[in-house]
């Protein structure tokens, strides 16, 4: 099994040295021809972690855009099928829980996902499930790696991931019907409403999804729960003139999510316990811009987003079809946040020094039965963060930008925590862009850590009201070299990265059998680096690669000097697309990702240490999108091509450690069909 990984890597590498190859022979050929440089074309602006909209090529932070024209590609539905194959990013399904994601190898506890500036609560398990997050509507989504604790505070030590939802400003009349169906049981089907006038723009969305897993035998015998959900938008812009721009955007979920219990006592009067879940999930964002100051920008933001969960456990019997609720099994959780924020920022376009200052002001509070204060036995808990940062950006010539930023924070529960960052870039020549950063990194322990109680026959989960917070250091850098001409651009990028975080808060074993408790234990370490390239030709033709190893904290080396503090794993991304018809954007477009083998470390049952992990697997997808008229846009296509469903892992924790089991990743492979009709204005 290992000399079979071990190939599928050497073969998956010799692939990406050849196109590398392919794509340098065939970028100095092109560049021999005299042309116009490539960056007379529109540039793509950046909104997250910058002072004002900046032109991604002049950032000091690289950031990752996936557009709307991705996700076309992709047939993506949601956040979690987006990220899916992105580098340096993972995905993991669970069937109640949804998609979790983690970034730089750390969780989701540690990195921010935003939704117009506005972070989002409600996390289940340390992650919130990123699959109810729909991605119709959506204008781009941002992505930072590295520290961003100073512009975003607390949980932004891994980076943030900022989703953009703007109105449609091209059209007078915005009008589009979208379905989606895929041959797994899920479809979904979107209408979008709009009108654009010189001052005011605004659009309506609504979406439904229905999935419907197949079963396996019999309707009780799923892997994966079935799931209904409802959401709708409302995104507003107005200017009243040219100085001043207030933006309202809303989203509005409604889910439902069934865990079909197995059959009890099937020989005598046979029952089983059913599951539903209810989440409704709500945000609302509105921020102004004002411009018209002398070489000011005054930006100001007034967030919330709330989650709200339900579970109802219910008892099927089967003699004579009857449901009767199971009283003491019912459940309810809510987490609910505000944000302010204002910054002021400074633009002067012939001044070496330019500067922002900011105040921010986070509360979160969480109720439910599982939240419980031990000094007030109160089933309610909140937490507020006050914070003041500044960052200032010093360009002593025109290659080279220095940025200092700091922000002081003051939590109810812990005080004061200072937290500043360094940034540099730097354009050697035309073609290599040199960035880099150091930054500290803050997290206060969330509610659910502090206050959670789940005590069970089959449970014992506490949290701890004596935690420290976390806080980390993060080192970043990137080398870009990149050719860029009238018809082409070949870039290629060296990145790399570690992470150290101390007083690390982890769930871990606290008593015997079940018994779990949050503690800080000991500093937790990831690193990594990667190697990519991406060539364009034109609007008809893209190509790229990204190869990765990542280093994950492996904690039996805190307690031995024999073991390896770091346990290594590669992946492996590649996208390739092509306008086979430029005519009718007849697009083929093919993407995948070799997701590592990642080692651990276990001790099983005789206290011997083992080595064991995560298996290897490939996601490869495949999409042909045509217009065969102006309005219609028809994308057809299959997920998971090579049908996998499990792969093989082991992890402490688990009863019986060490011996080898499966972990259910995916419904296999998965063909769809995609119609989009156009009814708006030209």
């Amino acid at each position: 099994m290992m000399i079979i990984k071990q190939k599928s890597i050497l073969i998956i590498s010799f692939s990406i040295a050849c196109q590398l190859l392919t794509c340098q022979l065939f970028g100095q050929a092109m560049a021999k021809k005299d042309t116009v440089d490539w960056e007379r074309d529109l540039q793509t602006v950046v909104i997250t972690g910058q002072f004002l909209p900046t032109d991604i090529r002049k950032t000091v932070q690289n950031v990752r855009i996936l557009d709307q024209k991705i996700i076309e590609r992709q047939a993506a539905v949601s956040l979690g099928d987006l990220l899916a194959t992105q580098p340096n990013i993972k995905i993991t399904n669970d069937p109640i829980l949804g998609g979790a994601i983690s970034m730089n190898g750390l969780n989701g506890q540690n990195f921010k996902i935003l939704i117009d500036g506005v972070p989002v609560v409600g996390k289940q398990n340390g992650s919130m499930d990123i699959n109810q997050i729909l991605l119709s509507g959506i204008k781009k989504i941002e992505i930072i790696q590295g520290s961003q604790s100073v512009m975003y505070g607390s949980d932004a030590a891994a980076g943030v991931i900022n989703i953009i939802t703007a109105p449609n400003a091209q059209k007078k009349y915005v009008a589009t019907v979208q379905g989606q169906y895929e041959s797994q049981g899920m479809h979904t089907e979107n209408i979008q409403l709009g009108f654009n006038h010189s001052k005011f723009n605004v659009q309506v969305i609504g979406n439904m999804l229905n999935f419907n897993p197949d079963s396996i035998g019999t309707t009780r015998d799923q892997v994966w729960n079935p799931k209904r959900q409802y959401s709708a938008q409302l995104n507003t812009i107005f200017r009243p003139n040219d100085l001043l721009k207030f933006s309202l955007n809303t989203r509005f979920l409604d889910e439902k999510v069934i865990n079909i219990g197995d059959v009890i006592r099937p020989n005598y009067k046979p029952y089983a316990f059913d599951d539903q879940y209810f989440t409704k999930r709500v945000n609302a964002n509105l921020s102004s811009e004002y411009s018209g100051l002398k070489n000011h920008s005054i930006q100001a933001t007034m967030g919330y987003d709330g989650f709200f969960r339900r579970k109802q456990r219910d008892r099927f019997n089967f003699h004579d079809s009857s449901t009767e609720t199971v009283v003491g099994e019912q459940d309810t959780a809510s987490s609910i946040g505000w944000l302010a924020r204002a910054t002021i920022a400074s633009d002067f376009s012939h001044s070496k020094l330019n500067y922002q200052v900011g105040l921010e002001n986070f509360y979160e509070q969480a109720t439910g039965n599982k939240i419980k204060k031990t000094d007030t036995l109160s089933k309610f808990a909140k937490i507020n963060n006050f914070s003041i940062f500044t960052n200032l950006q010093y360009q002593p010539i025109e290659r080279l930008k220095l940025q200092i930023g700091a922000r002081l924070n003051n939590n109810d529960n812990y005080g004061k925590a200072f937290i500043p960052s360094f940034s540099v870039f730097y354009k050697l020549n035309k073609q290599f862009d040199i960035r880099a950063s150091y930054a500290y990194g803050y997290r206060s322990p969330d509610l659910k850590e502090l206050y959670f109680e789940f005590i069970d026959i089959n449970h014992y989960v506490i949290g701890n009201q004596y935690l420290r917070p976390e806080s980390s250091r993060n080192l970043w850098g990137q080398i870009t070299h990149k050719i860029s001409k009238e018809n082409y651009e070949l870039k290629c990028n060296l990145d790399v990265f570690h992470n150290t975080i101390y007083d690390k808060i982890a769930l871990v074993q606290i008593g015997k059998g079940n018994e779990y408790g949050y503690k800080n234990f000991y500093n937790w370490k990831t690193a990594g680096a990667s190697v990519g390239a991406n060539f364009t030709y034109k609007n008809i033709l893209s190509l790229s690669t990204t190869v990765l190893y990542t280093g994950y904290y492996n904690t039996t080396s805190k307690d031995s000097s024999d073991y390896a503090t770091l346990l290594w794993t590669p992946d492996v991304v590649n996208e390739f697309w092509v306008n086979l018809l430029p005519s009718k954007s007849l697009i083929f477009t093919i993407w995948h990702k070799f997701n590592g083998y990642l080692p651990q470390y276990i001790e099983n049952d005789k206290n011997q240490i083992m080595i064991g992990g995560i298996g290897s697997w490939n996601n490869l997808n495949m999409s042909v999108s045509i217009k065969p008229i102006h309005r219609i846009q028809v994308t057809i296509g299959a997920k998971n091509l090579a049908d996998v469903k499990q792969i093989a892992y082991s992890a402490l924790g688990e009863p019986h450690a060490g011996t080898s089991t499966t972990r259910d990743i995916s419904l296999g492979r998965s063909f769809f069909i995609s119609t989009k009709i156009d009814l708006g204005s030209k």
